[in-house]
């Protein structure tokens, strides 16, 4: 059975709507990510800094 228009028009909005949604979680996470390791020290860095 194929849809109508209008059910396909619907289920085309809500993929979109899915995709939008899973596109700006996955930019989120992305700058998240990017915020964390800018801000990391690591051990190595952080031992020599206090052995100065």
């Amino acid at each position: 059975m194929e849809p109508n228009s209008r059910e396909f028009y619907k289920q085309c909005a809500f993929q979109k709507f899915c995709n939008t949604v899973l596109h700006n979680e996955a930019c989120d996470t992305h700058r998240e990510l990017r915020r964390h390791k800018a801000k990391e020290v690591t051990f190595s860095d952080n031992h020599a800094e206090a052995a100065s």
